[in-house]
């Protein structure tokens, strides 16, 4: 009974991990053809919320930071390709930022879902999700203060305190606009399941089909696009 649960967890970790590689694969590719830092501001809400459906499938809260690293994982395949004109930084920054966010999701759970009264415990997961993109944000900015003292390339978010706290505040309220409309879908669908006492649990079998067919997906799309 153990080895199964050890299993269905390893499962649902690749699963989420795999389907947030094959996101940044597909759709975040198209984002990145958007004005602006768009691409973030919609990859990083769907990036926290598969953590955090993935740590609700398996109530392990360590599949959230597991999670984000099989998606970095996916994305490095990046590094058997050719690279980029501008080097590895291309497929590095994005690495470092789902395993940032993976610890900011984290840390932030505790909070998220603290039990409190119902106005309390709105107040307090809102505040949360604020967290997270100012979390991830401000590590963001600290990594690429690093990457120049390393290569001496000064991002443009480092160019001036207003760029920084605009990457932070700015950029970031969409960010917070987006994993916003999320919460609300969450709220709600949770209080309609609640309310007529329904329970949605996939099949087992489903997940061992999904999961390795999912990665390979996931890789074969970092390959070819």
């Amino acid at each position: 009974m153990k080895d199964k649960k050890t299993l269905h967890t390893i499962l649902n970790i690749v699963l989420f991990g795999a389907i947030w590689g094959l996101l940044e694969a597909t759709a975040g590719y198209l984002f990145h053809w958007l004005p602006g830092m768009v691409s973030g501001a919609i990859m990083v809400p769907i990036g926290s919320v598969l953590m955090f459906w993935g740590y609700k499938n398996t109530g392990k809260r360590t599949a959230i930071i597991y999670i984000a690293i099989i998606a970095a994982a996916i994305k490095a395949v990046n590094f058997a390709m050719p690279l980029p004109p501008i080097g590895p930084i291309k497929i590095y920054n994005p690495m470092i930022s789902i395993i940032i966010e993976s610890l900011v999701v984290y840390s932030v759970s505790f909070l998220f879902e603290r039990k409190t009264s119902s106005a309390k415990s709105t107040l307090m997961q809102v505040g949360s999700l604020a967290l997270v993109i100012v979390g991830w944000r401000a590590l963001f900015l600290a990594n690429l203060g690093i990457s120049f003292a390393i290569t001496g390339k000064l991002d443009v978010q480092l160019q001036s305190l207003q760029n920084a706290l605009s990457f932070v505040f700015y950029n970031g309220m969409f960010e917070f606009f987006i994993l916003g409309l999320f919460y609300v879908v969450y709220r709600l669908g949770s209080y309609l399941l609640a309310t007529n006492n329904i329970r949605i649990k996939s099949p087992n079998w489903l997940t061992y089909i999904l999961s390795p067919l999912t990665l390979i997906g996931a890789v074969l799309a970092v390959i070819l696009l």
